[in-house]
């Protein structure tokens, strides 16, 4: 899928003010120094790059191919008799469509929503950032790479003190990671980890998402990968981390509706709620952010 070949953001998401506030915040991130974004050329390209990998995602999903197969041969038919069996290749049985129905709701749907909350996350973290910089929480030389960029060790096995046997390879880590590069002289360079970021689409605890950002902070221990350079384990240095979360809002669009009558005869009116909601951010306690996104997880997705 070529970015050239993409209609525009607010064609695909069918609202227009969520593509205006996603452009923005993936311009904000392309205009930071020190934010490094996957395919961080354009905001087409960032979008675009997005996209694609919830379409890789769904292509790779044990039950995507339920989803191919049915569009391209359907389900069984009434006429052939009760729809209970099919031979795992063609037509799709009952049972099927059903299991179908639902990757498509918990799985497709909630999979883009994440990416947009991915993006519309940018713009806030890296105003956070530059104020963390401010305070000289930061070092001028912080960097915060985002998405597929971060990329965390795979624990194989677990002792009896939790800690991993040993380490596979490497998988998607955390949604933002900020880092230093330090080290000068005869040794090797090694990375300060300052603070680590865990973007949610959907409402969640605070004590839920700090225990996947500690999980991330353990994978850590294995080594880690940036924009495709490794780092070894001995090369990362956790430096009391700063943990940031990201969460939508809570409020829910009215799903009040009304008949009206126009020139092609009655049609159905459904109200659209203007963005009025700012993103707030809070510190909620010593190293620990919360920022909630202006947009709740009811609107973010596609119309």
């Amino acid at each position: 899928m070529k970015t050239s070949r993409l209609p525009p953001i607010g064609r695909i998401l069918g609202n227009r003010a969520l593509a205006s506030d996603i452009r923005r915040s993936v311009a904000r991130a392309l205009h930071a120094p020190f934010a490094r974004v996957p395919d961080g050329r354009s905001v087409a390209g960032v979008f675009a790059r997005s996209l694609q990998s919830a379409i890789r995602d769904i292509e790779t999903h044990p039950r995507g191919k339920l989803f191919r197969r049915l569009i391209e041969f359907g389900p069984l038919r009434e006429e052939a008799g009760e729809a209970t069996r099919s031979d795992g290749e063609g037509v799709l049985s009952d049972a099927e469509c059903g299991a179908c129905v639902e990757f498509v709701y918990s799985h497709m749907v909630n999979r883009f929503k994440g990416e947009l909350a991915e993006l519309l996350s940018l713009e806030p973290c890296v105003a956070l950032m530059e104020q963390l910089r401010w305070t000289h929480r930061f070092p001028a030389g912080a960097q915060l790479f985002w998405g597929d960029t971060v990329q965390e060790r795979v624990p194989r096995g677990v002792a009896h003190n939790a800690r991993p046997l040993s380490w596979r390879g490497f998988s998607k880590g955390a949604d933002g990671l900020i880092v230093q590069r330090a080290g000068r002289g005869p040794g090797p360079p090694f990375l300060r980890v300052l603070g680590v970021v865990e973007v949610k689409s959907m409402g969640l605890s605070t004590k839920r998402v700090l225990h996947q950002i500690d999980t991330h902070l353990a994978r850590l221990r294995g080594g880690l990968r940036l924009a495709g350079e490794t780092w070894h384990p001995v090369q990362v240095v956790l430096s009391e981390p700063v943990r940031i979360i990201v969460v939508p809002s809570a409020w829910k669009l009215s799903r009040a509706w009304r008949m009206v009558e126009t020139e092609a005869g009655r049609g159905l009116v459904l109200p659209y709620e203007k963005l009025t909601r700012p993103t707030r951010l809070q510190e909620l306690a010593r190293e620990v952010w919360r920022i909630t996104l202006g947009w709740s997880d009811a609107d973010s997705g596609p119309k």
